[in-house]
């Protein structure tokens, strides 16, 4: 069954312009990138997917969230329909006691576009609570936080 990484293999090398423009299975390989390992890597103010891969390059497999990210952002370094495509305001916020899980970045796809990619809640304990908590509350804290992320970055 194909993936997202065939997805980059097979459509890759064309980058994105009027005659292939950016679609729905772009923005779920962009939804990907706030899993990967940014927090753990000297992220630059602006830096370019290519440089972030470079970065996450020497990371074992076991080290990322989900199996096939280290092949996910390796393929999207070497992709010219995503290499030089920015990424910047990187955040992650963890917190147990305020039952809070969140991460997002901002890929700039060009001049004029951007994503935001927001990363969803894990399988720990506390992930686990705030999805519970998303049945009754209002508003979770991560939710909150990605209304403030929007507010400060668009």
């Amino acid at each position: 069954m194909s993936n997202i990484n065939d997805y980059i293999l097979w459509r890759g090398d064309i980058p994105i312009d009027k005659r292939f423009k950016f679609n729905e299975v772009d923005s779920m390989v962009l939804a990907r990138l706030s899993y990967l390992l940014f927090n753990k890597i000297d992220l630059k103010p602006i830096e370019t997917i290519e440089s972030a891969s470079e970065k996450m390059r020497d990371f074992d497999n076991d080290e990322f969230l989900y199996n096939g990210d280290k092949e996910l952002i390796t393929y999207l370094g070497q992709a010219e329909r995503f290499k030089n495509m920015t990424v910047t305001d990187y955040v992650r916020v963890n917190s147990k006691d305020h039952e809070k899980q969140f991460a997002a970045i901002t890929v700039h796809i060009s001049d004029k576009e951007m994503y935001i990619s927001f990363i969803g809640t894990d399988s720990t304990l506390y992930g686990w609570k705030e999805d519970f908590n998303m049945s009754f509350m209002d508003d979770v804290p991560c939710q909150l936080a990605g209304k403030e992320y929007l507010r400060a970055n668009c």
